[in-house]
């Protein structure tokens, strides 16, 4: 199928610019704003992040939407709402549904 594999130097986090990019918000949101005196509560409060970060968290790259958000919208919506914030990430989909509407949702694509 052509595809390749390009493997991750090691030592070079750069390369894989997604998951460096959630530990930086895993770090930033949960790690650096509690105070765990043991990996107990870690474990305790990973599920709630984990719930906040899925279903409530706004994500740039779905328009500022959170991911529930963006599944309960049809799939039009979701494949401009993708388009848009991949050329801009300063979109913002709230913004567009609020202004326009979704009956110029067919115009846009």
């Amino acid at each position: 199928m052509g595809v390749t594999l390009y493997y991750i130097d090691p030592g070079s986090p750069w390369q894989n610019g997604r998951c460096e990019s959630f530990n930086s918000i895993l770090r930033d949101e949960l790690l650096n704003g509690e105070l765990f005196d043991s990996p107990l509560g870690a474990n305790i409060l990973s599920p709630y992040f984990k719930d906040i970060y899925n279903n409530e968290r706004p994500h740039s790259s779905l328009g500022h939407l959170s991911p529930k958000e963006f599944l309960e919208l049809d799939t039009t919506s979701q494949r401009i709402i993708l388009t848009r914030s991949s050329k801009s990430r300063k979109y913002y989909a709230r913004q567009f549904f609020k202004n326009s509407g979704k009956q110029d949702m067919a115009m846009v694509s």
